[in-house]
């Protein structure tokens, strides 16, 4: 992972942006603020396993998200198909995730994270409505 974070400090001094997308817990905050000069610019949204970086040229996804335990594996392509694969979805997921920066605020402040979801299923929505 060190190769890994030495690349993205000299593609950021290049001018090369890049932006990561992840979970940020309690857990992890410690490892999310230490890492945010590898990047410019970073969004949690919950579920996400793993980490997910995208850049004009390169997809990166890597199993773990931030652990003190160093990463075996990741996944880099410059492959264009899959790039231009991973960057539809990531920006579908990077639009509905918060800004890194607010998810620290609201974990330091112990906030409830506000959030919208739409549903469907009628009996969930018959139960929601019951429980109001």
């Amino acid at each position: 992972m060190y190769e890994l974070k030495e690349a993205a400090l000299r593609a950021l001094k290049r001018g090369v942006k890049i932006r990561v997308l992840g979970e940020v817990t309690k857990e992890s905050i410690f490892y999310g603020k230490a890492d945010m000069r590898y990047f410019s610019e970073a969004r949690h949204m919950s579920g996400i396993a793993g980490l997910l970086i995208v850049s004009d040229d390169y997809y990166i996804s890597s199993p773990l998200l931030y652990s003190e335990t160093p990463v075996s594996c990741c996944v880099v392509s410059n492959a264009k198909s899959l790039v231009d694969k991973h960057k539809a979805l990531f920006e579908n997921l990077w639009m509905k995730a918060i800004p890194v920066e607010e998810r620290f605020r609201e974990l330091e402040s112990e906030i409830e994270s506000e959030f919208v979801e739409s549903i469907t299923d009628r009996t969930r929505i018959r139960d929601i409505i019951s429980i109001s």
